[in-house]
């Protein structure tokens, strides 16, 4: 069975990024590619492409004059075997504005794109935190999350309903989350290099 639905997370994935009218139109197929790899993967899958996604996509937003971070090899090792092999991914790739010419998935950049791609990056950020994020588990908390949690609850019941977004701090998960030790990350060993070296490709992109 699907561990979420595309009707539960869309709509709530909609109303979190808080985009206009103009920018949700440009949106519907980005949302309607998603709902499909939502629907039929397994998290683990899930997670893994989207971090692929989440990278290539901010590659081109950091580097946006950088034409080689606007084409990604659909041969590549890494490539193919997290996202290419995933149900769904050709659509979301489409959605984001590529093209795949001769083997290789290629951006040609305009304006409209360009807001896509912005606007597809919160939201894949947001799926990722909401995947990899595990439920509060109040038996595992001491006190000063526990207070910390409730007042983020308490803030979140008393707020108006006609907000667009419920800012990330006066969430419980963000609550507890913030009130835990900070713990330092490391680049992966999955080969894939993190954005945060904008002046060299990814090795999606390679």
């Amino acid at each position: 069975m699907p561990y979420c639905t595309r009707h539960e997370v869309l709509l709530r994935e909609s109303v979190l990024v808080g985009a206009t009218p103009h920018k949700m139109s440009l949106l519907a197929s980005f949302d309607s590619a998603m709902g499909v790899l939502l629907d039929g993967n397994e998290k683990e899958v899930v997670v893994s492409c989207l971090g692929i996604l989440d990278k290539i996509v901010l590659n081109v937003i950091r580097n946006p004059l950088e034409a080689k971070y606007r084409k990604v090899k659909a041969s590549n090792k890494s490539f193919a075997a997290k996202v290419g092999a995933v149900a769904g991914s050709d659509a979301v790739m489409t959605a984001l504005g590529f093209m795949l010419v001769d083997g290789e998935w290629v951006l040609d950049p305009s304006e409209e794109k360009w807001n896509v791609l912005v606007a597809a990056q919160q939201k894949l950020q947001r799926f990722q935190y909401k995947l990899n994020t595990p439920p509060l588990d109040p038996s595992s908390m001491n006190q000063g999350q526990m207070i910390a949690v409730f007042q983020a609850a308490l803030a979140q019941s008393s707020a108006p309903a006609s907000a667009a977004a419920t800012p990330a701090a006066a969430t419980p998960a963000a609550a507890a989350a913030a009130a835990k030790p900070s713990v330092s990350t490391t680049t992966g060993t999955d080969g894939v290099e993190s954005v945060s070296e904008p002046t060299e490709a990814t090795e999606e992109q390679a």
